[in-house]
Formats: C-alpha cells, sequence, structure tokens
C-alpha cells in the first residue's frame, strides 16, 4: 500500500487508502503518542511506508478523520467504525498503528473507548525548548503569517503544555501491559536509516522491503533564530 502524496500532514483523508488484503485481528496496536511540535506526521508518514508498520493516522479525532473514513465506509456507529478500521487499516503483519493525541484520550473517554496498546512511541522531552518553537512557528505558518513575531511568554507556554501531556501520557500508558519506545526529535528529522530499523526490531518485525526515506522537511523562517535566541536569554 502506498502512502498518499502531499505534506506531512494529510492533505485528503478520504483519499488514503486501505491495505489490499483486509485483516480482522491485529496482533499487535502501536500509538504514536503526539505532542504539540513533535514530528508526529513525519514519523507516520515513514512507518506507513514501509507497509510493515500499519498505516498511522489521527482515526479518533472525530471532527475530521473520524467523521471522513466513516462516511466514506458507511458505517453508523463506533462499535462499526473500530471494527472496520481494523480491518482496513491493519499491515498484512498483523500491525495496527494509529497516532493519538491528548484531545483525542478525551474524546475516546466519552465515547465510551477504550484502547490498550501493546506499544507506543514517545517522544523525547530532553530539549522542550526546540519542540516549543516548533510548535509555535507552526502555530504561525498555519495561520498564513509570513513573518512570524517572535513570543517568548508563548515559546514558555508551549514548553509547559508539552509537559502537561507528557505527564498525561505517562500516566494513561499501563507498563504491565505495554511497552514504550522513546525518540527525539533529531531522531525523527535525521532520517528512516537507523530509526525504523530500531522500531522494527522493537516490535519483534520483519525488515523493511526497501529503504525508506522521512517525508521532506520544508524549514519554516525564524525557527533556528527564535531557538538560539530563546536560549541566549534564558543564560
Amino acid at each position: 500500500m502506498s502512502v498518499p502524496p502531499g505534506s506531512s500532514r494529510w492533505t485528503d483523508i478520504g483519499a488514503t487508502p486501505d491495505f489490499a488484503e483486509p485483516s480482522t485481528a491485529p496482533d499487535k496496536f502501536l500509538v504514536i503518542a503526539a505532542t504539540p511540535g513533535a514530528p508526529t506526521h513525519e514519523l507516520a508518514r515513514a512507518l506507513w511506508s514501509a507497509g510493515t508498520l500499519g498505516a498511522p493516522m489521527e482515526y479518533f479525532d472525530i471532527d475530521h478523520v473520524s467523521f471522513t473514513l466513516a462516511t466514506r465506509w458507511g458505517t453508523e456507529n463506533w462499535a462499526q467504525y473500530t471494527a472496520e478500521l481494523t480491518r482496513r487499516r491493519t499491515s498484512a503483519t498483523g500491525v495496527f498503528s494509529l497516532i493519538l493525541s491528548n484531545d483525542d484520550l478525551r474524546s475516546l473517554r466519552v465515547i465510551g473507548i477504550e484502547l490498550v496498546p501493546s506499544h507506543v512511541i514517545l517522544f523525547s522531552a530532553e530539549h522542550p525548548d526546540e519542540q516549543a518553537v516548533r510548535a509555535v512557528s507552526a502555530l504561525w505558518k498555519r495561520l498564513g503569517n509570513d513573518e512570524p513575531k517572535y513570543e517568548r511568554r508563548t515559546i514558555e507556554g508551549a514548553m509547559q503544555q508539552i509537559s502537561r501531556q507528557n505527564t498525561a501520557w505517562e500516566t494513561w500508558i499501563d507498563p504491565s501491559r505495554t511497552t514504550t519506545f522513546t525518540v527525539g526529535v533529531q531522531d525523527v528529522l535525521g532520517g528512516a536509516d537507523t530509526l525504523l530499523p530500531s522500531i522494527l526490531d522493537w516490535m519483534g518485525g520483519e525488515r523493511l522491503p526497501s529503504p525508506i526515506e522521512m517525508p521532506q522537511l520544508h524549514p519554516i523562517p525564524g525557527r533556528s533564530r527564535w531557538l538560539a535566541r530563546f536560549r541566549e536569554e534564558a543564560r
């Protein structure tokens, strides 16, 4: 199954492909635990490209992804949706994977769905300022601002939000039922040559069928200057 073209985020949810040979019951359930500024979608596209690690998307982003796919598949309730989801998006190797955010966790509690993944990928909190700058500069870009404004207070607020969300992930994960793998921002941005084989080894999966490339990232103006200025001011 090929990965749909587009940016690091999915540009056309309805066009994302299903696996050619639908499965009924995944053997392994992988969650990418999203936090602001983490290269979540770059990692997800690389995992999808591998062909053996599922097809991760924000399947429980209720307002967008869930609604679009439920309409496409003709499902009428959450039980039908989750059954069709795992049938269509589990790879032939038995891996079902998805992206979850803290907002998705709250939505799942409201609709009464409990997820217990076998594997969770977490993003390292080693450089929270770098991740916060990524989050804030990306927000400016989404707002269509060609000249984003540096605001130290906004970056500090993003760091606090990232810290709270990391704590929420630690609370959600049951170590007796779930194993975790931590990656750094630079691990993802540095390429898939070493990262994906490490993830495959961790999950006990098959070797990659062919070399995988991370999606090309387009630099956001001012990001490196913001990070340097933020760190200089913190001295």
